[in-house]
């Protein structure tokens, strides 16, 4: 099933009514529903611009209905909007980029390379929505092939990719007064069976840019979105679980620690080991695990079978005893939703279903898997069953449910768990363990969270 195209009057009217209806548009209600759980978009829209200072008095005359909201105070300045909206050129191009830049090409540099690629990005992104209906569903759950496809693919291009690139964007000056902005031109990729290959050409011609290194985070990045040729060479193609991978690690947001928040006084995990930044050899053939009380049999911990210092007792080390009992994360960290690499290695809390955040670190593969890890004890979930409540709390119950199974599967498992390691029993790790104090908050990061994980976050 192929993107649908407007071609009359009919069609494009059939199309703003499904707009308005999934909330997008204008509509004469101010709930996009009847459950009034949401506004509209359009409504949404309206309460930001009665925020702003001019709303009060401007001349714009606004519809009837949905009736407009009063102007909301404290009001938002010209000043104040001044430190936080980016320059952007009007109806930016790429080939106005060009002639900015040979107007001085002296003084400035070639940004059409980074909007060509930006919206060859975007442009695949309509390309891949197509390709969903082309995949075929495998296992038991109906929808499961073309999930797993929307979650590497999709979610991955427009969470990580192009919104990273479009960030990245707006930190580059023109030299005219202006940033940079995305153009989301209507760039020409070729055949489907070719757009792969010629987005990635476009990626190749960054290589000669003086931004290149900045870019190329994302570039990689793009590299583990699917190749669609197979599917538009000829009939449907199934998407195989992939179980391991690994993930570009030299993301540039990250090169730099960020400065840290004081630490309580006295440090209240003076008595804890130090949370170890790289993870410890791991006890062969045993599953990888998302956090501290989750681990399925002894040395299988973040310390590894090097063990954990006493920090009492500089140069004695000690190995967690039991399944359950080991010091957190041994996953390969990541910061958000479809970032894991394997299967029960998804954090979950801020992004996903209902159902996903209902069974944190209990993910089917790769790709599967919702938001960060570790999980941190601050961190809740904002959906489903468990909305919020810990995020971690619930981990360690669907750990402790699913163990009668677990342990038969897994050699040398104790039939019985013991508790997670004092003093984060009953609450999970919390970030002023994990950062050191506050001293190393890049220990973890937990993207989109805006402070609501508790962790830091990605930008």
């Amino acid at each position: 099933m192929p993107l649908l195209t407007v071609g009359s009057r009919v069609e494009a009217l059939q199309a703003i009514d499904t707009i308005c209806d999934q909330g997008e548009g204008f509509a004469h209600e101010r709930f996009d529903d009847d459950s009034e759980a949401e506004e509209s978009h359009y409504y949404k829209f309206l309460s930001l611009q009665a925020q702003l200072e001019e709303y009060s008095h401007h001349t714009e005359h606004l519809p009837p209905l949905p009736e407009p909201p009063a102007q909301i105070t404290p009001v938002i300045t010209e000043r104040d909007l001044d430190e936080i909206v980016a320059n952007f050129p009007d109806n930016p191009s790429a080939i106005e980029y060009l002639s900015t830049y040979e107007d001085d090409p002296g003084g400035r540099v070639n940004y059409r390379p980074l909007a060509d690629f930006c919206s060859g990005v975007y442009q695949y992104m309509l390309i891949l929505t197509e390709s969903i209906f082309k995949v075929r569903n495998t296992g038991a759950d109906a929808a499961s092939g073309q999930k797993l496809f929307f979650n590497r693919a999709m979610h991955r291009t427009m969470l990580w990719v192009l919104d990273g690139l479009a960030t990245t964007m707006r930190g580059y000056e023109l030299g005219d007064g202006h940033v940079l902005a995305p153009t989301f031109e209507n760039i020409d990729l070729g055949p489907r069976s070719d757009a792969y290959a010629n987005l990635m050409a476009l990626a190749g011609a960054l290589e000669e840019q003086p931004y290149a290194d900045n870019i190329r985070y994302y570039v990689d990045l793009l590299k583990d979105v699917p190749d669609v040729s197979d599917l538009w060479g000829g009939g449907e193609a199934e998407v195989a679980p992939v179980e391991m991978g690994e993930e570009p690690t030299d993301d540039p947001s990250t090169d730099e620690p960020r400065t840290g928040e004081p630490t309580p006084q006295p440090y209240p995990y003076g008595n804890v080991p130090r949370w170890p930044a790289e993870i410890g050899t791991q006890p062969p053939g045993h599953p990888l695990h998302s956090c501290l009380g989750l681990n399925s049999c002894k040395g299988a911990d973040r310390y590894g079978l090097e063990g954990h210092e006493d920090p009492h007792r500089p140069g004695e080390f000690t190995i967690n005893d039991c399944a359950g009992q080991g010091y957190c994360s041994t996953t390969s960290d990541h910061n958000c939703h479809v970032l894991n690499d394997c299967r029960n290695q998804g954090g979950c809390g801020l992004y996903g279903t209902g159902d996903e955040m209902n069974a944190p670190a209990r993910n089917e593969c790769r790709g599967m898997g919702s938001c960060a890890t570790p999980i941190n004890a601050e961190r809740f979930s904002t959906n489903g069953p468990n909305q919020g409540k810990s995020v971690w709390v619930r981990a360690r119950q669907v750990f402790e449910e699913a163990w009668p199974e677990t342990w038969q599967s897994v050699e040398g498992a104790p039939e019985h768990l013991g508790p997670a390691p004092a003093p984060f029993t009953d609450t999970g790790p919390p970030y002023l363990w994990i950062s050191d104090g506050n001293q190393a908050r890049d220990n973890m990061v937990a993207c989109g969270s805006s402070g609501l994980s508790g962790a830091g976050g990605c930008s």
